[in-house]
């Protein structure tokens, strides 16, 4: 067995074990801000997250992006895939002491 099928098998088994314990595969930005983003604000998140890692996103990348970022206005964020999410934010290093982007604009006037 090549180690690309384990780990496919792996994740797809991962995926399984948090349906049966109840936990979300896919959630909204706003629940996502606690759960996975430390509690930061939209802004930071878009400007931080998105702007800085486009491949993340599910437009940009269909088969591992893990982020769909809505269509137009009033269209919400959606974490598409948790457990990837979760296994991306855990191997990259982001900075979570980074300032909100509305602070360096100010800082720049």
């Amino acid at each position: 067995m090549k180690s690309s099928d384990i780990k496919k098998d792996a994740y797809c088994l991962s995926k399984q074990v948090m349906i049966y314990l109840g936990q979300p595969t896919q959630m909204r930005l706003e629940d996502a801000r606690k759960k996975l983003f430390h509690g930061k604000g939209k802004i930071w998140i878009k400007y931080w997250i998105l702007g800085k890692h486009p491949e993340i996103l599910t437009t940009n990348n269909p088969d591992n992006g893990w982020i769909d970022p809505g269509r137009g206005t009033g269209t919400a964020i959606v974490i598409t895939d948790v457990l990837r999410a979760n296994d991306w934010l855990a191997t990259h290093h982001i900075d979570w002491s980074a300032p909100d982007p509305r602070t360096l604009a100010n800082r720049v006037k």
